[in-house]
């Protein structure tokens, strides 16, 4: 399949957001279950594990607490009518239960696409991508994972990139970290090449075995 990007964002400028007016404008904005705390939003800086590539990633984070944060994107023009896909490096880094840095916390993270028109998270239309978590175990702790959402074909004329993350326990540090905000569109139009027919194995086996027979009787 052939996919054009049309937006792009791997926070090489340094500027992201603050959820409070203090440093960085607002290109993202973010909202949160408000039963739970703020969460803080921040960047984080090469050469810090937590940069995929270049300069700067993106992070949302809190100590000592569970939270729910979703953060979008400014309006994305797009074409309207073709297929449109998102996609982001996520990290998640969430230990320190009970105190004790070896035991994970309970936190994930994935990537929505949406109308350039829907702010709200519980909005039904968004397409999400499948969950990065780290829970019970450690083993996925600070490795990134490329998560792409479903493929759809918007009418509008913009879309947001949506990430979101949730902490379910509170622990020493939960954290969601990204990089490399990226929407694609299909090059040639709404539909791409349906794939061939799935291959036939066991006929393909029933042939080989024939003409090996046919060989050995031959032979």
């Amino acid at each position: 399949m052939s996919w054009e990007t049309v937006y792009f964002n791997g926070f090489e400028d340094g500027q992201f957001i603050a959820p409070i007016p203090k440093k960085m404008p607002a290109r993202h904005s973010v909202v949160w279950d408000e039963s739970l705390p703020r969460p803080e939003m921040d960047i984080k800086q090469s050469p810090e594990p937590e940069v995929y590539e270049g300069k700067y990633s993106a992070v949302g984070f809190h100590v000592y607490t569970a939270f729910k944060w979703w953060c979008y994107t400014d309006p994305i023009p797009i074409t309207p009518g073709k297929l449109t896909q998102a996609s982001a490096l996520l990290m998640v880094v969430a230990h320190g239960l009970g105190g004790d840095n070896s035991k994970p916390g309970a936190c994930g993270m994935r990537v929505g696409l949406s109308r350039g028109d829907v702010t709200n998270p519980a909005d039904t239309s968004i397409a999400w991508s499948e969950w990065w978590v780290v829970r019970d175990t450690l083993v996925n702790e600070r490795g990134w994972a490329l998560k792409v959402t479903p493929e759809v074909t918007p009418q509008s004329t913009t879309v947001r990139l949506w990430v979101q993350c949730n902490a379910d326990v509170a622990v020493t540090i939960s954290a969601g970290h990204w990089d490399n905000e990226r929407v694609e569109q299909y090059l040639d139009g709404g539909t791409p090449p349906t794939p061939g027919a799935e291959v036939d194995y066991d006929r393909i086996r029933q042939i080989v075995r024939a003409e090996l027979d046919a060989t050995r009787l031959t032979g």
